[in-house]
């Protein structure tokens, strides 16, 4: 994708940066005693794609269409960031729990990632599976560490920005919202009234600018889970048709 008026790094280079970051992720994942991810090379395009919008665009925000252009899936999720650095961005990611969490989950079993870079500064976008056909794999031989650190809000000014889209239930709509609402995060309501609906049309400015996103996917995955669509988190294009958008 062409960037008018802004200077791109060669694809060999972003190519290398999207490696480095996936051999972060692994090692990571080895150091809490986890099975690396393997590398697939549909979810790294998927993700490349997201990384040359955002670069583009100049801005940080979801793939709307991650659930549909991603295949096969059981599970699916998204880290998404722009940083300086390849081990910024990792240390930003490290210490954000939901983040860390897509990093080190232990039902996803392949990862993509695409980099940009313009600029000096480098778009990323992590795309995370478990395929729908797949055996889960086996328990891992050590447990996962407890995190002490806090984790770093999205107003706390950091050289590196992120955001991620939490991991949903099942690709097939439940059979009812109160079998959907038992895969919820606690707390989140399952509901489609019509205030929700009219909250969750409101964060469509907000997800395009990913300002507060964390925040309001708690509202976008109870709006899902009460019209039973795949709770992705974000504003996919099936959600955006239930709005009528």
């Amino acid at each position: 994708m062409g960037v008018a008026g802004l200077a791109l790094v060669a694809p060999a280079a972003q190519a290398s940066a999207a490696s480095s970051f996936v051999a972060d992720i692994n090692a990571a994942r080895a150091a809490q005693g986890l099975r690396p991810y393997a590398a697939s090379s549909q979810l790294t395009a998927v993700a490349l794609g997201q990384a040359e919008r955002m670069a583009a665009a100049q801005k940080l925000y979801h793939n709307p269409g991650l659930a549909s252009q991603v295949t096969s899936w059981r599970y699916v999720g998204e880290n998404v960031g722009y940083g300086p650095s390849v081990p910024t961005l990792m240390s930003a990611f490290m210490n954000s729990t939901p983040h860390r969490a897509n990093i080190l989950d232990r039902q996803y079993t392949q990862v993509g990632v695409g980099a940009v870079t313009v600029n000096g500064t480098i778009w990323v976008s992590m795309v995370f599976r478990e395929p729908l056909y797949a055996s889960s794999p086996a328990p891992s031989p050590h447990p996962t560490k407890t995190a002490t650190k806090p984790a770093a809000t999205h107003t706390v000014q950091r050289p590196a920005n992120a955001h991620h889209t939490p991991k949903p239930v099942q690709k097939a709509p439940p059979t009812a919202a109160a079998s959907a609402a038992s895969e919820l995060p606690p707390g989140v309501l399952c509901s489609a009234a019509p205030a929700v609906v009219d909250r969750v049309r409101g964060v469509q400015d907000l997800e395009r600018d990913a300002r507060l996103l964390d925040q309001t996917q708690p509202l976008v995955l109870g709006f899902q889970c009460g019209r039973s669509l795949p709770m992705t988190g974000v504003l996919d294009r099936a959600t955006l048709a239930a709005l009528g958008v």
